[in-house]
Formats: structure tokens, sequence, C-alpha cells
């Protein structure tokens, strides 16, 4: 009976073209987009911030100030033609003022401008930027000048001034690492997609009950049980074929758009038992929803309303790592945090399946705990 039970749904499923394209188009669309739009907020794509330098016969170390802004990673010094944040101009006798007398307030050693829309920290980190320039350009200048007095000692001066021959030790702390914008959007919006099963779920329990047909199973004396967990392996079937299809395009499409490629970390076995423990929570979810709801735009209202929520808090629709302290401390109530946390501990951090057991296990139970509550309400509703 349960067989058949499940084959029933499976073929309700396969009827539903337009929704079943929903579930699947909606994923892929959020993940192109949204990979590509935060390359830049997660340090990927074009360098953060576009200087255009204008330069008044500046002298010789003006043209030192430009290359070391060249040379930093984040800037990208462009023509006056293109877009650009900020403005940097070099002024007549830079050169001399910076060797003698910066500090002079009528005689302003550069000037720079912002873009009305440049952010506050943006132009905190080109003010830096450019200080951290001028100061290595004046102490290479200022060495150069007292070498010839310096004699022996001032090739050693050279040498222990010079950043590029200093050893300095990095290793990886043990911080969580931060996401790349394919790895932040695939997951996330997997995620999204696989609790939105709530809609059409909740939709065909809901239309049945309208239609006669669940009153015509209850006459069978079939458990409540039964009757719900039979729509778990359609619905588990149709989220896996969304995890394949959202590493598909994470792998292969968002590369392809200009993108970073996805990689599946060190054991992507690991995704399938993430992904599993997500579509048991997200099912479980649909049946409450689909219990609960009398009427068919009950349970669109709150099915979709709660899967807003859940992404809103659990850190799809706005990153984590950009959220208030408060705001991510509040994130671990939703149980899409959970599962985004459990694929990143195999995508982002090279963990094994039992790295994120802790979040499949907290999956697992809301599931469970949601398909417990939904059949202990679907019994009492088949007492009256």
């Amino acid at each position: 009976m349960l067989y058949a039970l499940a084959v029933k749904e499976l073929r309700l499923l396969s009827r539903d073209i337009h929704g079943l394209a929903v579930l699947f188009l909606m994923p892929t669309v959020f993940i192109l987009i949204m990979s590509l739009a935060m390359q830049n907020a997660f340090g990927g794509g074009r360098p953060l911030l576009t200087v255009m330098v204008a330069v008044d016969e500046a002298g010789p170390l003006g043209g030192r100030v430009i290359e070391q802004l060249r040379q930093n990673e984040a800037i990208r010094v462009v023509s006056a033609s293109a877009s650009h944040d900020f403005e940097l101009f070099l002024p007549h006798g830079f050169s001399k003022r910076l060797l003698g007398s910066p500090d002079d307030p009528d005689q302003p050693l550069l000037s720079w401008s912002a873009d009305p829309t440049v952010l506050p920290q943006a132009r905190l980190a080109f003010r830096n930027a450019v200080i951290a320039a001028l100061m290595r350009v004046q102490g290479n200048a200022l060495i150069s000048s007292i070498m010839p007095r310096l004699g022996a000692n001032g090739a050693r001066l050279r040498e222990v001034t010079n950043p590029e021959l200093w050893h300095i030790d990095v290793r990886l702390g043990t911080g969580a690492p931060l996401p790349s914008a394919v790895q932040q959007s695939v997951p996330g919006w997997l995620v999204f997609a696989m609790f939105f099963v709530v809609v059409p779920l909740s939709g065909v329990i809901v239309t049945e009950r309208e239609q006669g047909t669940d009153l015509r199973l209850r006459a069978l004396q079939l458990p409540a049980w039964q009757l719900l967990f039979s729509r778990l392996p359609p619905y588990f079937l149709l989220n896996m074929l969304q995890l394949a299809a959202a590493l598909a395009v994470g792998v292969w499409l968002v590369p392809l758009t200009g993108g970073e490629a996805l990689t599946l970390g060190a054991q992507p076995a690991g995704l399938l038992v993430v992904a599993s423990a997500t579509s048991l929570a997200a099912i479980g979810l649909a049946l409450l929803v689909a219990t609960v709801a009398k009427t068919s735009v009950q349970a669109f209202a709150l099915g979709a309303t709660l899967n807003l929520v859940f992404a809103a808090l659990g850190g799809i629709m706005v990153p984590k790592m950009i959220m208030p302290e408060g705001m991510q401390n509040a994130a671990a109530l939703s149980p899409m945090s959970w599962a985004l946390e459990g694929f990143w501990d195999i995508l982002l951090r090279g963990g094994s399946p039992v790295d994120a057991l802790p979040n499949c296990a907290a999956l697992s139970a809301f599931g469970l705990a949601c398909m417990a509550v939904a059949a202990v309400l679907y019994h009492l509703e088949q007492s009256y």
C-alpha cells in the first residue's frame, strides 16, 4: 500500500510540468545572477577600487606613487574616460613637498575626491592605500639621499627597509573561512529551492482534501503516518535532482558566464548526506503546513511566508557574514542556516560527512518532529 501511494504521488508530481519547471529554473536563475553580482563583495572579480590619477608636473616621485598604487591588488588605475570611484590629483611641485614640507597647510601635498556613492569603508581603504604608497616612496627617496654618506652601511639600510626582503610567516587561522560568491549562491539557493517544495506538496494535499480523494483514502482505514510518509520518496527524489542540477550549474554554467567555478570539496559524497537531511527537513515542514492549512490559498501563503522568513534569517538572501552580530546569532534559529552550514562544511571547509553530522542531525530532528506533529494532527482530524 505504501508503494502504491508513493507511485500515485509521483504521477501527480510528474503532471505538474510548470511547477517542476519553477523548482529547477528558479535556483538556476538565482545562482547565475547572484554568483556574478556578488563577485566583488566576496573578493573576486575586478579590483574593488578604481582611481583616475591627474598629474600636474608632479616630478619623479609622482610616477613612483602611481606605480605603488598599481601594485596594490585592491586598486586599479584607470584613464579619465573610464568609470572610476576616486580621483587623485598630484599638483605641481609634489616631489619637492613630499621630501621637504608635506605638513604645510597652505600647500596641500595632494588632493583626492570620491564618488558620492562610494561607501565610507571604501574611502577609508583608499586613504590608507594612498598613505602607504606615499610613505613607501618617501622612505625610499630619503634613504637614497643619505646612502652616499653611510658608505657600506647604506646597502644594509636598503636591505632592512625593503619589505620585499622581509620574511613574514603567514598561516591559516582557526576561524571559519569566508565563502566566495559561488560558494554562497549555489548551496544557498539550492536550500531555498529544496524547501520550496512546501508549495506544490501542500497544494496537492489540500486539493485532494477538497476533491474528496482524501476521504476515500481514509475509508481504507490506512494509518495517518502511512498516508503522510508515502509522499516522502517522490519529493526526496525531486530534491536529489535539484541537488544535481544546482551543482551542475555551479561547476559548468557559472564559469561560462564569467563567474568562478564551484569546487565540490575533498569528499563530494558528503553533499548527498547534507542534501538528504535537508530534504527530510523540507518535506517534514511541507507536510506540517499542508496539515494545518485548510485551503490552497492558506497553504501557499503559509508555506511561502515561512520559506521567505527562514531564507532571510538563515543567510540565504543576505549573507550571514555581513549581518550584525545579533542577527548572526538569530540565524541559528533557521533550518536553512543549518543546511547552508552543512553544505559549507563540505564545499568550503574541506570537511567530511562526519564534520557535517551536527547540522544534519539538527535538520533530521526538525523534519521528523514536523512529520510527527503532522501525523498527530492528521490522525485527530480523522477522528472527527
